[in-house]
């Protein structure tokens, strides 16, 4: 049998705030490797915010692989879009195409904000060219289920609102052609 015991929101805050504790720990005594530093990052969205940013600077600064580099500017990119900064979230996300432009994730996360921020026909390049993309499950974050039903959610409402952006210009026979795709 799988033994699967669920967690109460202050056990889980409990082990959050254990967690960052000893990461900061071994942080302080000299280990500052692209993990650790990530997992400081994540651990500091509810222990110490005003240091989440540094912690993804450091993992940035110290990333020496491909992998590394790509994972630390995901985090950014979610970090700034968090923020509300969707420019410096978009420039992380590109920045991570550039390094592993073979994966997903930072071409799902940039469609997404380009619809969340209006530019429909952005959010449709970026997303068809995410779910264009072979699955790998080892190095990517994402979902298989996600990449099977959100993210096309996702497309198809960028789609939809691109077509209707286009209607507003008077463009009928663009947002046919739109509304068909």
């Amino acid at each position: 049998y799988v033994h699967e015991k669920d967690f109460s929101g202050e056990a889980m805050e409990y082990n959050i705030r254990r967690h960052y504790q000893v990461n900061l720990k071994l942080f302080e005594q000299g280990d500052t490797t692209p993990r650790r530093a990530l997992y400081l990052a994540l651990g500091a969205k509810l222990c110490a915010p005003e240091r989440q940013l540094e912690f993804l600077q450091l993992a940035h600064k110290v990333s020496n692989t491909p992998l590394d580099r790509f994972r630390t500017l995901l985090s950014m990119g979610f970090f700034y879009s968090e923020q509300g900064l969707w420019a410096d979230a978009l420039e992380a996300f590109g920045a991570a195409t550039h390094v592993r432009p073979d994966l997903p994730d930072p071409w799902l996360a940039g469609g997404k904000e380009w619809f969340q921020n209006g530019d429909y026909a952005r959010a449709i390049e970026w997303l068809r060219t995410g779910l264009g993309l072979k699955f790998n499950p080892i190095e990517s974050y994402v979902r298989p289920r996600d990449l099977k039903v959100m993210y096309v959610g996702f497309l198809g409402l960028a789609w939809e609102a691109f077509a209707e952006s286009l209607l507003k210009t008077e463009k009928h026979t663009d947002a046919l052609e739109a509304y068909e795709e």
